[in-house]
């Protein structure tokens, strides 16, 4: 197990984690050694792309903090590039319903749990020759719940077997349910 955030909520230890949306290796780097457990690589909501990532996480190979992939959405080219480019962790965005995480689980797994194929990448330098017995018990995969609908099937979400964490995107459910933090309706949702 080389995933240590995994390990950490296995033993029910709080994971601390940052955002970063700059390209630049440098400040990855700074990020990356600065005591978080994880780096979440915004690419949702920034115009990094796959190659600037990938250079992002190569330089911060020793590092600490492992690398995580906010992906623009669930789809396979997009899960495979962040899983080839080193993501330990895979967030999917606007997660409303099972089938989209199966999805995600299926994109960021290989056989036979998955579909992903084996292809290039740069985590055999990252993680060893032994990495594709191992990326699926360290890859994971994380499910955005943003949106009320999201909420009514988040049980099932959770129950996906490779759905690691569920996550409340508290600005997306205010933005979606129109009720703000605070408001006992949108406390409910949280809850």
């Amino acid at each position: 197990m080389y995933n240590t955030i995994k390990e950490k909520l296995a033993m029910c230890q709080a994971v601390i984690g940052g955002t970063i949306d700059t390209p630049d290796p440098e400040i990855y780097c700074a990020m990356a050694s600065s005591g978080f457990d994880y780096l979440w690589i915004e690419m949702q909501h920034s115009t990094l792309t796959y190659q600037e990532v990938a250079r992002m996480i190569w330089a911060g190979k020793d590092c600490p903090a492992l690398p995580f992939i906010r992906v623009p959405d669930a789809t396979e080219g997009d899960i495979q590039k962040a899983v080839d480019c080193g993501a330990l962790g895979v967030a999917v965005p606007m997660v409303v319903d099972p089938e989209k995480a199966r999805n995600a689980v299926k994109f960021a797994s290989y056989p036979p749990r998955g579909v992903r194929s084996l292809g290039g990448g740069q985590w055999i330098g990252l993680y060893g020759e032994d990495y594709r017995r191992t990326a699926n018990e360290n890859i994971m995969v994380v499910a955005m719940i943003e949106s009320p609908t999201g909420v009514e099937n988040a049980e099932e979400i959770a129950s996906i077997e490779g759905v690691d964490v569920v996550f409340t995107a508290a600005t997306d459910l205010y933005s979606f349910s129109v009720v703000g933090q605070g408001d006992p309706e949108y406390e409910a949702l949280v809850d």
